[in-house]
């Protein structure tokens, strides 16, 4: 019975209207092409068979049905690609209750899947008013510099009156404690319902299954609102360490490029692509965490690039992410910048987000931390301790050349001190890094290796 529900399915949907629900077709005659999201791919490598329902890419040997597609480019199993495909094929609940009961996989449960009903509804009512422009809502995100694309792409919003948008859902039969579950009202003193997110311009934040879980909102016509900035607080489907802003988006471009930018805040995430950089993720003002790590561990052979604002905070903070992507063995760097704000006003003076090293930013922030490092002994062991545990023989030697270039020392006195270092101290580089303590502060202190790249 599973057998031919599997195989009903696959005959019941079209290979390419799967397929271009991640990635734009091209037709070629009878089938259609497109840019491999399997690999770096510069020209359409990639051909889709409408009539044998099969794909194949004639470079990376990449291929399979429509299944195979799904799993690969979500990274999930068999059975929740199977479940994307009817659920994108348009086809009916039978296909799933067909299935054996044990065997579905159901990320969410129906209070959660009620919840983010609830909140679509409440996005769309404030999209609605910003495409109005009330309050001239629409004219602000446009002096903002953010194209209407860009607006309609990230679903901006806006709530001019909380009472009518609360009146709205009641008209629809919804309760006020189904409301409260959203965290998008809350109960004020009096017990009455109330929405902080009134008179604020909204963004919607999604999960990795692009499900709507919550939202950040932006002060805009109450100067009084003591927060500029504020987002959905913590809930049965929103917890911000686990949620990267604007990753689901992101996947198809980060599939094409092998590269991902990590910035601080959806603003950040947003006005970069509103610039045309698109694969980028924000951790919304957390620090990086394990389970961020897990969702860009789910894409393989990526690169990522840290891009986080360079106030001390921005860059002990991308200092902590270098060592959870690095126990992980994420490939990784980072922009440092001086001469701009945030990553969207650098890149619109440079045109680009140039890179640099681990190494060279931990460097630089040595630099900047203790100025001159000639005589600063502490820390030019620091540097010299996370520099003996890289394993390419020509990084180190370029490293090595680094921190001779920018600390004025001579590579020969260099030579001599970790020499120096392993004969009073005979403990082997490799093992330094049994740390009690695991914050910057703590490592830095006791000159134990914040990264571990090995």
């Amino acid at each position: 019975m599973e057998k031919e529900l599997i195989s009903k399915v696959k005959k019941n949907v079209k290979i390419q209207e799967i397929i271009a629900h991640y990635i734009p077709l091209n037709k070629s005659g009878k089938n259609f092409k497109c840019i491999c999201p399997f690999h770096t791919d510069h020209e359409p490598s990639m051909i889709i068979n409408p009539d044998k329902q099969l794909y194949k890419c004639f470079v990376c040997n990449g291929g399979g049905d429509v299944y195979n597609f799904v799993m690969n480019y979500e990274n999930i199993p068999f059975i929740e690609a199977y479940q994307k495909v009817v659920e994108i094929g348009g086809l009916s609940d039978e296909y799933l209750r067909g299935l054996q009961k044990r065997k579905v996989y159901e990320p969410y449960s129906e209070n959660e899947k009620a919840i983010h009903a609830l909140n679509e509804k409440i996005s769309r009512y404030m999209e609605y008013h910003v495409m109005q422009n009330i309050d001239g809502s629409f004219e602000y995100l446009s002096s903002r510099g953010l194209s209407e694309q860009t607006v309609k792409q990230f679903r901006f919003g806006y709530l001019p009156d909380a009472n009518k948008l609360i009146e709205f859902l009641k008209a629809n039969k919804y309760t006020n404690e189904e409301l409260l579950k959203s965290n998008f009202f809350i109960l004020n003193k009096n017990n009455s319902i109330y929405c902080p997110f009134e008179k604020r311009i909204t963004i919607p934040i999604h999960d990795s299954r692009n499900k709507l879980v919550g939202f950040g909102a932006r002060r805009f016509v109450d100067e009084k609102q003591k927060a500029k900035y504020i987002n959905s607080t913590e809930s049965e489907i929103f917890h911000k360490s686990e949620v990267l802003f604007n990753y689901y988006q992101a996947l198809n471009e980060v599939y094409k490029t092998k590269e991902i930018y990590l910035v601080e805040g959806y603003m950040d995430a947003i006005m970069l692509s509103d610039k045309g950089i698109h694969n980028v993720v924000a951790v919304m003002g957390t620090a990086l965490t394990e389970q961020h790590i897990q969702l860009l561990n789910g894409i393989k052979n990526i690169k990522v690039h840290v891009c986080f604002d360079m106030d001390t905070a921005g860059k002990e903070a991308t200092l902590r992410a270098f060592k959870l992507l690095s126990k992980s063995n994420i490939q990784h760097d980072a922009v440092w910048y001086e001469q701009a704000k945030d990553p969207a006003e650098l890149l619109q003076k440079n045109g680009s987000l140039d890179t640099i090293s681990w190494f060279e930013f931990f460097l630089n922030y040595q630099l900047e931390r203790y100025g001159d490092l000639s005589c600063n002994e502490s820390a030019i062991n620091d540097l010299l301790y996370e520099w003996q545990n890289v394993e390419s023989p020509i990084m180190r030697n370029h490293y090595f050349k680094m921190i001779s270039d920018k600390t004025g020392l001579d590579l020969s006195v260099l030579k001599e001190q970790v020499d120096y270092i392993k004969q009073k101290e005979k403990i082997p580089y490799q093992n330094r890094n049994k740390s009690k303590g695991n914050d910057l502060a703590s490592l830095l202190k006791n000159k134990q290796r914040i990264f571990s790249h090995e």
